[in-house]
């Protein structure tokens, strides 16, 4: 899991509010910064691998080294497909921001409405 910011964290006045944070759930496909700038899938992330990170006190920007590996697998997982043809895998309380407010990815299920969704 990583923190997700529906308004850039550029805006500092926003980046650290409750109302902007929002947990997001990391599946094989999604994509980690290394220290040096690259990407790579996490699926294909090593121990000893060094990422982009921060320090927890004074949130400068550091490399973080993974020491371990974890794997989770939700009993469900939801494929959100968006209008583009992009999707993306959730899971039922992963957040998304539609219409202007928050919506569970499950409470979206069986509603016939039109959602439209926030992009960066």
């Amino acid at each position: 899991m990583q923190n997700g910011h529906w308004i850039p964290r550029n805006n500092l006045a926003t980046r650290f509010s409750e109302d902007n944070c929002r947990p997001q759930c990391l599946t094989k496909e999604s994509k980690l910064r290394l220290s040096d700038g690259s990407e790579r899938s996490i699926a294909d992330i090593q121990i000893g691998d060094c990422l982009h990170g921060f320090d927890e006190e004074t949130f400068a920007n550091k490399e973080s080294v993974v020491l371990q590996k974890q794997s989770f697998l939700p009993e469900k997982l939801y494929k959100v497909e968006l209008e583009n043809g992009q999707s993306f895998f959730a899971t039922g309380d992963h957040k998304i921001v539609a219409n202007g407010k928050w919506y569970s990815v499950a409470s979206m299920l069986h509603d016939c409405n039109a959602y439209d969704i926030l992009e960066k």
